[in-house]
């Protein structure tokens, strides 16, 4: 409902799986390298139709991306878990509603401010569960990374 509130439908088919963390390491291993621990990831394909004019010419007659899954770390707590749902399901929704090429910075840092509107919109809790809600806005807000700091603060402040 998150997402429809804005505007945004996903396919309510759109596979959702819990996975190990040695499943999203062995998917997507240089996320490692950057220092930035693997919460989440969206699978999906590509298809390009071409049409061949000559041996030196060509042309793209049609483009089209299905998102195959959604993989979330297995065990995260409740409020974690679902911000990495609403990341992922950002990556989905563009993948899904054909947006232009987004550089890497780009695309993270967009997936980062929904999954802080999604923390932002939760109603006021009470002791602990306003606290880790805050946490997490907080380690979003305050991340170091180029990729997904940079990128959410330039998305926050545009």
């Amino acid at each position: 409902s998150f997402f429809g509130s804005l505007w945004a439908r996903l396919p309510l088919d759109m596979p959702v799986h819990l996975v190990e963390t040695s499943a999203l390491n062995a998917t997507h291993s240089h996320r490692r390298s950057n220092g930035h621990n693997c919460l989440g990831m969206t699978m999906s394909e590509e298809r390009t139709t071409v049409r061949h004019h000559t041996m030196f010419e060509s042309e793209v007659i049609a483009r089209r991306s299905n998102v195959t899954a959604v993989l979330v770390l297995y065990g995260l707590p409740r409020m974690l878990f679902s911000s990495v749902l609403a990341h992922e399901c950002t990556h989905a929704y563009i993948k899904l509603n054909d947006f232009p090429k987004l550089t890497l910075q780009t695309e993270e840092g967009l997936c980062q401010l929904l999954a802080y509107l999604w923390l932002k919109a939760q109603p006021p809790g009470e002791g602990d569960k306003e606290k880790e809600k805050l946490y997490h806005m907080t380690k979003i807000f305050e991340d170091e990374s180029v990729v997904y700091g940079d990128g959410f603060r330039m998305s926050f402040e545009a």
